[in-house]
Order: structure tokens, then C-alpha cells, then sequence
């Protein structure tokens, strides 16, 4: 009987045996008693399949080869026009700031996600729930750090000119 005393952490045999191939076998394991090259094992396949190259690749399993059907990724027909423009503008905001296009956009629906809990039409996971706009809210915490750089007299010509944008805005809607 063999003592166990000097094995590895986890093993019971003080030198297992490498199931791979023998160019890779590491330092301190016994040659596989089969012959991973020829012989198969549980799933039916041997390291000469032409889908497994390398002992990596044994270990997976695509989802194609058992039939299974992937989730679909990027659908976005349970988003309402709404949540769409949403999100188109604030990727528009990334983009200005140098992010790149793929990345603006999926920043933009992870917002539109933690704003509204996914896609309001039918079926969508987040209909008819209150999430109280989380995202929305980030804008507050930012507030105040442009006028407080800014002397008095830019922070009062600034306030006129909001005062009379609000004034020709007022007269434009009293006309129509």
C-alpha cells in the first residue's frame, strides 16, 4: 500500500496520472495508462479529433454540437421609441468625449437598463415597474464645480444670458 503522506493537496495517489497529451505532461505525474491519442473517453472523443486540438479544446463543448439553442444578444424589440432615443443620445455623449462607438453604445444601454429595468413594451422584463431613474440622478452629485471656477462677473453674464434666452422663449411661445 502506498502512503499518502508526501501527495499533493487534493490527490489520494502520491503521483497521478496526466490524462493529456505526453509532450505536456508536467513534472511529477505518472504517463496516462491509456492512450489519450487513440482511445476515447467518456464523451466519445481522443485528442486526433479534428475539433480538438489542443487539451483545451477537449473541454469544451460547443452548444451547436448538443443542439442547444444560444440566448440571443443585442434584441432590442422590447425597448419602447422612447428608451431607443435615450439611449442614442447617450451615446452621443460618449462619443463626444472620445469613447468609441461600440463602447459608447453598449454604456448607453446598460443606462437605459439600470434607468428603466430593461424593455417597457410587452414581454420585457422591466414593465411595470418603478425604478425611481437611478442614472438620472448621478447628475447631481457633479453639480456646482463649473460656476464655483468662474469668477463673479462670468457667473452674472451667465445668468443674463439664460434670463434672456427664457424671455425669447417665452415671446416665441406666445406667438404660435
Amino acid at each position: 500500500m502506498t502512503s499518502t503522506r508526501n501527495a499533493r493537496p487534493g490527490t489520494t495517489d502520491p503521483k497521478p496520472r496526466w490524462e493529456g497529451p505526453p509532450e505536456s505532461r508536467l513534472r511529477g505525474y505518472l504517463p496516462a495508462k491509456d492512450d489519450p491519442a487513440e482511445d476515447r473517453d467518456a464523451a466519445g472523443e481522443n485528442l486526433r479529433d479534428p475539433d480538438r486540438r489542443d487539451l483545451g479544446d477537449a473541454l469544451t463543448t460547443k452548444a451547436s454540437e448538443i443542439g442547444a439553442k444560444s440566448m440571443p444578444r443585442g434584441d432590442k424589440s422590447k425597448y419602447t421609441d422612447k428608451q431607443e432615443r435615450k439611449a442614442d443620445h447617450i451615446a452621443d455623449g460618449y462619443e463626444k468625449r472620445g469613447v468609441s462607438e461600440k463602447e459608447a453604445e453598449r454604456r448607453a444601454w446598460a443606462t437605459v437598463n439600470k434607468d428603466d429595468g430593461g424593455g417597457k413594451n410587452p414581454g420585457g422584463s422591466g414593465r411595470g415597474k418603478d425604478t425611481g431613474h437611478p442614472a438620472a440622478h448621478k447628475g447631481g452629485e457633479k453639480g456646482g464645480h463649473a460656476a464655483a471656477s468662474r469668477s463673479r462677473e462670468e457667473r452674472s453674464q451667465s445668468a443674463k444670458k439664460a434670463a434672456a434666452t427664457r424671455k425669447r422663449n417665452a415671446e416665441h411661445r406666445a406667438h404660435q
